[in-house]
């Protein structure tokens, strides 16, 4: 935005001249895009080998850690020794849809998981139909109660624009399983899901 303003204060010295300043600034607008972010496609290193991540930069610190937000809507916490290779682009954009983030987390998920929708979540399950209608009502009320919270207190905030993703397991011992597969830097003893 400061290069923004600088150009447009150079064009105010045509003042005398409103065509020239109203051009200068539409020039300068349509230069600095707002809806344009840094997306960046990673290579980063795991236990595995390598993955390919691409998404939108949210965050970088000065060593060189970098926070990713892919199109699911998951944050990615790079540290420098993680990338392996880092490609940067100037873009728009563009987090799943709802019919993309479903394909997303069924792939991700693995055969047997269905995609249950509802206003505000996108509920993906092996568990029951019922079970499924159950906690989407469940998310709901908890959601409404959330922003009612916060307007009592005078806080702004915003909805995410877009479906929440929610992963359900059946089983226990099935959630162990991804939350080892998905993060294996962090032990889940005891976590229930």
């Amino acid at each position: 935005m400061a290069v923004a303003r600088s150009a447009v204060v150079r064009c105010a010295a045509f003042s005398g001249r409103w065509p020239w300043l109203i051009a200068c600034v539409l020039a300068v607008l349509s230069e600095s895009r707002a809806d344009e972010v840094l997306l960046s496609d990673v290579v980063m290193r795991t236990a595995d080998g390598e993955q390919r991540l691409a998404g939108r930069v949210v965050a970088e610190g000065a060593a060189g850690e970098l926070l990713l937000e892919d199109p699911a809507g998951r944050m990615r916490q790079l540290s420098a020794a993680e990338v392996v290779g880092r490609e940067d682009r100037r873009g728009v954009w563009q987090p799943a849809d709802a019919e993309q983030l479903g394909r997303l987390l069924k792939t991700e998920a693995g055969s047997g998981f269905e995609v249950y929708q509802t206003e505000h979540y996108l509920v993906c399950s092996n568990c029951s139909e019922g079970y499924n209608e159950f906690i989407g009502r469940l998310l709901e009320t908890v959601y409404a109660q959330y922003f009612d919270f916060w307007k009592k207190l005078n806080v702004d905030v915003a909805s995410a624009g877009r479906p929440l993703p929610v992963l359900m397991f059946q089983s226990e011992s099935e959630f162990q399983a991804y939350a080892s597969r998905i993060h294996p830097e962090t032990g889940f003893e005891g976590v229930p899901g």
